[in-house]
């Protein structure tokens, strides 16, 4: 099984990162999205994350994730 890993801001989601992961789904098994952010964004990245999974909402191949940082 191949494992692959998109990470960024997405800060916000727009249609270049969605190329990106769509892309990157067709290059592996599971892909994880990792949405990176910080409490100085006005944007939470648990958000960003939602707008993320809703995108992708039918493919249970995508994993998406937050990692908050100071």
């Amino acid at each position: 099984m191949k494992r692959g890993l998109v990470f960024g801001k997405f800060y916000p989601f727009h249609k270049g990162h969605e190329a990106l992961i769509t892309f990157a789904r067709t290059q592996c098994d599971h892909l994880t999205v990792l949405v990176c952010g910080c409490a100085r964004e006005k944007i939470p990245s648990e958000r960003r994350a939602a707008w993320i999974r809703s995108t992708y909402a039918s493919d249970q191949c995508i994993e998406v994730q937050c990692f908050d940082y100071d």
